[in-house]
């Protein structure tokens, strides 16, 4: 890929030396081939850093029970909540470890459907609005969230726009299964009653 990219720049270069010029062509050639050496480092490094990430954040499996997440009963909500404030806590672990598997942090709006499910994601918003439950009750909910999103520049007004998208997202993808269901429902019977009648 590096070498792709310096090409057409060697190329250009080509033509502007001439024959007397060897030792620049040399001297170019010897950078090039350090640039690639430092960019295939530089992949390397890279992914020994992810690698160590997530064994920082590592989770035992034995400490928590696994198959806690996605929540699917609301009422598990404010449970959770009362763990999450218990310094020490495995499921904010867990919870990190399912937001960020690699250590690179993930938009909420893929990856908020495995902490909760359609159930839970239809129930509630963030603010409580529109006959829906608020999720912004659930402090320690959400402080363990945006700690986990949390990046350089990342701050609260970002965290609420993006749970926001959250919960949008989510909303559009489980009306949009239900909605293909009853087609996939409807084009059966259709095609059934077609059959019937040949």
């Amino acid at each position: 890929m590096a070498k792709r990219r310096y090409t057409a720049l060697q190329e250009e270069v080509n033509v502007l030396l001439t024959k007397d010029d060897e030792r620049t062509r040399k001297e170019l050639d010897a950078l090039e081939i350090k640039l690639d050496h430092i960019l295939s480092n530089q992949s390397e490094i890279l992914t020994r850093l992810g690698v160590v990430a997530q064994g920082r954040y590592g989770l035992d499996v034995c400490e928590v029970d696994v198959a806690y997440f996605p929540v699917s009963d609301p009422d598990e909500l404010p449970k959770l909540d009362a763990y999450l404030a218990e310094p020490g806590n495995p499921y904010g672990r867990l919870m990190r470890r399912l937001l960020r598997p690699d250590g690179k942090v993930t938009p909420l709006k893929k990856s908020f459907v495995k902490l909760f499910t359609d159930n839970i994601l239809l129930s509630f918003n963030y603010a409580g609005v529109s006959n829906k439950k608020a999720f912004n009750q659930y402090k320690n909910i959400n402080k363990t969230l945006l700690d986990i999103q949390k990046s350089s520049g990342y701050i609260l007004s970002d965290y609420i726009t993006e749970i926001r998208a959250a919960f949008h997202a989510a909303k559009r993808r489980c009306h949009k299964r239900n909605h293909d269901q009853r087609r996939r429902s409807q084009l059966s019977q259709e095609a059934e009653a077609e059959n019937e009648w040949d």
